[in-house]
């Protein structure tokens, strides 16, 4: 259901304990593939992420995160190599008189002297939340704005991870959050909306390119309770209750 719900887009999905250890298992991936990659890139250690951002209590989720209250109590603790950008808050970042437009050039452009900045060839992925949660307080994106990530991702061959732990499984008004944003990811993570709560279940999908490398080297993302059985009750109950279809239902009355 899930990777149906993609529309072809995704490939593979992996199925763990938390929002938190999908986003590290995400972080693992990204340096994975290009480890796996032939050839191998192995100056790619550096993660780009935003201000403003939340990501997990993890060290790795919580050094990428941008929410400097939780962060606070650990920062002897958490990774030197997570960059970070400004987040995508019109509310806060854009000037007066400035066009959407405008707003997501100044962002990409940043982004891309953060990338200049590190080395291009240094940089596995950039991780965004397509809508903010905990740090911002449920803020979306500009239109065209995690179009203008990938483009310049894509310009240094970077991955795009998308944190779908708050904003995921329908809760935008389509399954998957990114589905509004005219981009596919390369990683993205699941948690929230998956098990309601009731089990402690999260998700990590990846895409056909990410697929393919691993595919041809070992093929390995494992964590000690993956997949448990629980994972699979749940996701049967998301399609008992037609969650795909409501979300989009529910979708166009919200748009």
């Amino acid at each position: 259901m899930l990777i149906q719900g993609t529309g072809g887009a995704m490939s593979k999905a992996y199925f763990m304990c938390s929002g938190s250890e999908a986003m590290e298992s995400a972080m693992k991936l990204a340096r994975q593939y290009y480890m796996e990659l032939s050839p191998q890139q192995p100056k790619r250690v550096n993660f780009i992420a935003r201000e403003g951002s939340y990501h997990g209590t993890t060290l790795g989720s919580l050094s990428m995160s941008g929410h400097v209250a939780r962060r606070s109590l650990f920062l002897d603790l958490l990774l030197p190599n997570i960059a970070r950008v400004s987040a995508c808050n019109a509310y806060r970042g854009m000037t007066e008189g400035q066009t959407t437009e405008e707003y997501v050039a100044q962002l990409a452009d940043e982004l891309d002297r953060k990338f200049q900045e590190l080395g291009p060839d240094t940089v596995c992925a950039f991780v965004a939340e397509p809508v903010v949660g905990a740090a911002l307080g449920c803020v979306p994106a500009v239109p065209g704005y995690f179009k203008a990530m990938k483009t310049v991702c894509d310009k240094y061959g970077a991955l795009l991870i998308l944190d779908e732990v708050m904003s995921g499984m329908g809760r935008s008004g389509t399954l998957h959050a990114w589905q509004h944003e005219d981009v596919i990811p390369d990683i993205q993570t699941i948690a929230k909306g998956l098990g309601g709560g009731y089990a402690p279940m999260a998700g990590m999908l990846i895409n056909h390119r990410v697929a393919k490398v691993l595919g041809d080297g070992t093929g390995y993302v494992s964590t000690t309770l993956r997949a448990h059985n629980k994972t699979a009750d749940g996701i049967k109950e998301l399609s008992l209750m037609g969650t795909p279809i409501k979300a989009t239902q529910l979708g166009v009355l919200q748009h």
